[in-house]
């Protein structure tokens, strides 16, 4: 299993209680995962606490919350379930993301293009970034046009040995 423990700001820890009444937070690492990005998320609610999930690149099946055509918002629904902890006091939250899930870039075809291979130690992706958001929704399954609240600068990264 690959650990991809990230700092999100103390100042977003606050929000917690105000969002009780404006819906749930969103807090995601995304970072691409062999050709498309990918995210484990850590979801927090008023009536479920938090929860904590793993999806490849996903988009809304509306319009960002609304009818229509969809694809227009990608989302972090956390389909997959995944281990994670937080720790309010020192603001760090901690995503467990099984390596079976992961995938690296591997040799180029013949056409020059990378192929996609199963992730091993030392495999590197590309960036990571983690993100806050309050979603309008008090269920954080359920996400449109989410608030942004932080982020960290995008880095690459290696899968731990």
């Amino acid at each position: 299993m690959a650990t991809a423990p990230t700092q999100i700001s103390r100042r977003t820890f606050l929000v917690l209680s105000q969002a009780a009444g404006a819906g749930s937070l969103v807090y995601g690492w995304r970072f691409t995962n062999g050709w498309q990005d990918a995210a484990a998320v850590a979801k927090w609610s008023t009536a479920n606490g938090w929860s904590f999930g793993f999806d490849d690149y996903t988009t809304d099946p509306g319009t960002c919350g609304g009818t229509g055509p969809g694809g227009k918002c990608e989302i972090y629904p956390g389909h997959t379930t995944i281990n994670g902890s937080v720790n309010q006091s020192s603001g760090t939250i901690t995503l467990v993301v099984p390596a079976s899930v992961l995938h690296a870039l591997g040799a180029n075809d013949q056409w020059g293009r990378p192929t996609q291979t199963a992730a091993k130690a030392g495999a590197r992706f590309y960036d990571g970034t983690a993100f806050s958001f309050q979603n309008s929704s008090p269920d954080p399954a359920t996400q449109g046009w989410m608030t942004q609240l932080d982020n960290t600068p995008a880095f690459d990264f290696l899968l731990p040995r």
